[in-house]
């Protein structure tokens, strides 16, 4: 028979860097490897992320976008304004101006008058980029053909050019109607003051009102903006390794069985010894060298187990390896208060556990050990 005394004591509720004030954070390490004792979950999920991220491929609408890039030009009737280049373009206003309603009108009616939602359309589906320190604008539309696209973007630009220039041609009309009338109103005799006004009418007759132009008119894109088929199988994957984790991570968390040997770890928070079932008289004799031979007068080995039976089979196993003298003794099925108060005065308590003990059960004896300040050891004894 087998009894000994641990010569290894710690001090209760400071194992494995952990106390009774709360539990250490668990590292990355430690995370993944409750995620990883549920492999068929993890695999699950990645595959059926792969299946789903083939099948949203095949039902994809195709997105073809195309780009119409513009250089505006700055614009004025004022001659001496222009001749100093005194004028300087506001690009983000411009950009402003061709995302408005109004240039979409015009886009609509030049391509379709008869399509009542065209307008609107344009209006969502152009974007305009306006190039930072630049007079350059960028075009860009979506749509679900190549031509679509090449179309929506070269019509919204051509209709900012053309309103952009109907709105100078009218300022200049304008502005050469009120110079007139002003001629009309000035006396013949002043020569000077009309001649002043009919060269500024002059200047402002020939007023170019050409606001700007097309640089890189948008060509049909021979490729969608959808992902491929691969891309799409990658993305679902990894999606579906992200939710398996997930699932495998909450389900780790409700498991009511010890049936991985670290979870015995987790309940009780601190290092947990392990038998093997192969090999379980050498893993014994090597626990009763790792926890030392004390022997002490009128003191008894107390192994206990919340799993009915594990107590005797891992007392006969101690005997079979151990070479001390003494004894082991099985508590059975002593209360936990008893098995405590018993423990104050053996050699060492072994608390044996199985696959089949119930975490509720083991967690309630390492709490209760925990508060009494019980030296305890755990043992872990695999199938």
């Amino acid at each position: 028979m087998a009894s000994f005394t641990s010569s290894r004591r710690t001090a209760p509720g400071q194992r494995n860097g952990r106390n009774s004030a709360g539990t250490a954070p668990l590292s990355l390490g430690e995370q993944l490897g409750k995620i990883f004792r549920h492999p068929l979950i993890i695999v699950a999920g990645l595959v059926i992320g792969a299946v789903l991220g083939a099948l949203a491929s095949m039902f994809q609408t195709p997105s073809y976008q195309a780009t119409s890039t513009v250089v505006v030009y700055p614009l004025t009737v004022d001659p001496n304004a222009q001749a100093s280049n005194q004028i300087v373009v506001d690009i983000d206003t411009e950009a402003s101006v061709a995302g408005s309603q109004e240039v979409a009108r015009v886009a609509a009616a030049n391509l379709d008058s008869s399509d009542s939602q065209l307008a609107p359309r344009l209006n969502s589906d152009v974007s305009i980029t306006p190039h930072s320190g630049t007079a350059i604008l960028d075009f860009v539309a979506t749509a679900d053909s190549a031509e679509e696209a090449a179309n929506y973007a070269n019509s919204v630009a051509d209709a900012y050019l053309q309103v952009r220039e109907e709105s100078l041609q009218a300022t200049v009309d304008e502005t050469a109607e009120n110079i007139r009338e002003r001629i009309s109103s000035t006396s013949r005799d002043d020569t000077a003051t009309r001649q002043v006004l009919q060269e500024r009418l002059g200047s402002v007759e020939v007023t170019s009102t050409t606001s700007g132009r097309v640089i890189t008119e948008a060509k049909a894109p021979s490729d969608s903006e959808n992902l491929d088929l691969w891309k799409y199988l990658l993305v679902g994957a990894v999606a579906g390794l992200l939710v398996g984790a997930v699932v495998a991570a909450v389900v780790d968390s409700r498991n009511r069985r010890l049936k991985y040997f670290d979870r015995a770890a987790d309940v009780v928070e601190q290092p947990v010894h392990r038998i093997r079932g192969e090999k379980n008289v050498e893993d014994a004799r090597r626990l009763l060298l790792a926890l030392g031979t004390d022997a002490e007068a009128g003191k008894n080995l107390l192994v206990y187990s919340p799993t009915e039976g594990a107590d005797r089979y891992f007392t006969e196993l101690l005997e079979q390896a151990g070479t001390a003298s003494g004894q082991a003794v099985a508590l059975g099925n002593s209360e936990i208060s008893t098995v405590l108060a018993q423990s104050r005065h053996a050699g060492l308590c072994l608390v044996a556990v199985t696959p089949e003990t119930s975490v509720a059960d083991l967690k309630e004896f390492a709490q209760a050990a925990q508060a009494a300040e019980i030296d305890v050891e755990y043992v872990y004894l695999q199938k």
